[in-house]
């Protein structure tokens, strides 16, 4: 054997050569192939999250963002979709998503979404409709009133910790009162109408009963309805008031004038002694 060697002897080297350059390559490759697994979990995990919040993001969101009484002492609330995403119509149908009314920690009713937004406008990003229910608060004491919104989350959101709002309510009736009684540069009779009141005033309050009088020298001379006073329902919440003009011109220089609103005591407010104004109003021609 030794023989054999030192006749082969230079051989050797090119054998062990060959031999030390495959056991590199098969080195460097263990070696890519350890790394590179981690780095292939983490893209996959990455792209994962990824895909997860952009699905959030898409996703719609409803929000209570108001809870009131309006002069009835009828508990409403307001509901917006503060989402980036739409709601199917299918939650419109048969089941409807529900709203859940707690008063005093109690549950108090169940609305379906078909009765709070008939027309599906929540279904949109920013959709917005305020409801009025037919629930009575307590007049003479405050109560604890809560609103979940999809109760049974029937609506996948992208922030389910949200649906829920909390009150102490009580029933806060407007008060209107006519602010200024004057006359233009035309003579003609203006008014100005504000509620100071704590509450809301019920839509269906706005119809066509007369609400707005007006007497010059102790003789009727003017009427407007409710609706035809108000028609963009300026004054739905405290603090809103209008600026009507009557058309209605002085002819003489000192008229005593009276106007009145709410005659026929049809709107339930805090205080019904301030409902009326009476001024001499002069006008040079």
């Amino acid at each position: 054997m030794l023989t054999l060697l030192k006749k082969n002897y230079h051989f050797l080297p090119s054998f062990l050569s060959v031999h030390l350059a495959i056991l590199a390559i098969l080195t460097a490759y263990a070696s890519s192939s350890i790394t590179a697994e981690p780095i292939t979990s983490e893209l996959i995990v990455e792209e994962s999250i990824i895909a997860e919040s952009t699905t959030q993001q898409t996703k719609p969101d409803l929000v209570i963002t108001n809870i009131f009484t309006n002069e009835d002492c009828q508990m409403g609330f307001s509901v917006e979709n503060r989402g980036k995403g739409t709601i199917r119509k299918s939650i419109w149908q048969q089941p409807p998503a529900l709203f859940k009314v707690y008063r005093n920690q109690k549950e108090w009713k169940i609305i379906p979404i078909t009765d709070i937004d008939s027309t599906m406008q929540l279904k949109n990003p920013g959709g917005r409709v305020s409801y009025i229910s037919a629930l009575k608060i307590n007049p003479f004491k405050p109560e604890q009133i809560s609103i979940y919104a999809d109760s049974h989350l029937s609506i996948p959101e992208s922030n389910e910790d949200n649906n829920k709002r909390s009150v102490s309510s009580r029933c806060k009736r407007p008060d209107l009162v006519i602010t200024k009684l004057f006359t233009n540069k035309k003579c003609e009779v203006m008014v100005e109408i504000k509620n100071f009141g704590p509450g809301r005033i019920n839509p269906a309050s706005y119809d066509k009963t007369s609400f707005l009088n007006i007497q010059i020298n102790k003789k009727k001379v003017y009427s407007v309805t409710f609706i035809d006073l108000d028609p963009s329902k300026k004054m739905l919440f405290p603090g809103g008031y209008i600026t009507h003009n009557t058309g209605i011109k002085l002819t003489q220089n000192k008229s005593n004038v009276i106007a009145l609103i709410d005659p026929n005591n049809s709107l339930s407010e805090t205080n019904k002694n301030n409902n009326h104004k009476k001024l001499v109003l002069n006008c040079q021609h």
